[in-house]
């Protein structure tokens, strides 16, 4: 519940390379990339009901992820041809590594407590913290939730109250760039970008086959992460913190043969942004100045599943 960033035409992660110059022959930045990825996630959950009233549910996490070998190849889109295949440029031939090679390890403790506070209201409190090594410095980091939630004696309406919080750390990619690409400062100060939501959401059944989802929302991210080729030899760094309050909507109506349609929407009635640094990605924002994004904006996107 902490992902709102709701930007328009700006790559939160890594747009800047893959993503700028890909059907434009003007720009040479597409690339070609091969990554050896390997992951192992093992967890562990318990769950309590001894006391009266409360469903206590607790566990542990462990995640450990192996970056091996790596590249990355830029590709030329600058050919004068009708069909727009890339190719490889001899001026661009130079093979880079996208990662270091190396191990990640994550580990995790968690704990969830439900209690009935009225046959129709339920408390609902928890934490998680979490440690990493190397992409959170080896610190422990603990993200608290708590919510509120009601529910009719028919069960044709639930309301939710919720608080969420959340870390992000920089990716792989991100924390062990290499020299030889981009250069890697392990100097600059830099700290885990931290999220947190106030949501308001209302499900309701219209009829037997249709339900009202709505969502109010605020949410405040400090310490956002991009990445720093805009920056020299910092491989990411926190361009600044991001605000916006709006609201989401959908509607879903389940047809005939398991079939399944609807409308989702969102509202956002302000999105800001706060720089951190002079010359935020290549423009003239000035350190500390507000950036207003996305203000107003309505998005809406019908679907049908048969």
């Amino acid at each position: 519940g902490c992902d709102r960033y709701h930007f328009t035409g700006y790559g939160h992660s890594w747009g800047d390379l893959t993503d700028i110059g890909a059907t434009d022959r003007n720009q040479r930045r597409a690339v070609s990339m091969n990554m050896d990825h390997n992951s192992l996630n093992t967890n562990l959950d318990f769950e309590w009901k001894g006391l009266d009233k409360h469903q206590v549910l607790f566990g542990a996490e462990y995640v450990l992820q192996q970056y091996e070998s790596s590249n990355i190849l830029p590709i030329d889109y600058t050919r004068d041809d009708v069909i727009y295949l890339p190719t490889i440029s001899s001026a661009n031939s130079v093979v880079y590594s996208v990662w270091k090679v190396g191990n990640d390890r994550t580990a995790a403790l968690y704990a969830q407590d439900t209690w009935k506070i009225h046959p129709q209201w339920n408390f609902v409190v928890g934490a998680r913290g979490e440690w990493n090594d190397p992409r959170g410095y080896g610190n422990w980091v603990v993200a608290p939730r708590a919510g509120l939630v009601f529910s009719s004696l028919d069960k044709t309406m639930i309301t939710k109250f919720l608080y969420n919080t959340g870390y992000r750390r920089p990716t792989w990619w991100q924390s062990t760039w290499p020299i030889g690409l981009m250069g890697f400062n392990s100097t600059a100060k830099k700290d885990t970008e931290y999220a947190q939501s106030f949501d308001w959401e209302t499900i309701v059944r219209i009829s037997d086959r249709a339900r009202l989802d709505l969502t109010l929302f605020s949410q405040r991210t400090e310490n956002v992460i991009i990445s720093g080729a805009s920056q020299g030899k910092t491989g990411w760094y926190n361009a600044g913190d991001f605000a916006s309050d709006g609201v989401e909507a959908s509607v879903d109506v389940s047809l005939p043969k398991n079939s399944r349609a609807g409308i989702t929407g969102s509202w956002l009635r302000k999105s800001k942004f706060i720089t951190k640094y002079a010359g935020f990605v290549g423009t003239t924002f000035n350190n500390g100045e507000g950036v207003y994004l996305d203000y107003p904006t309505l998005q809406a996107s019908p679907y049908i599943n048969w």
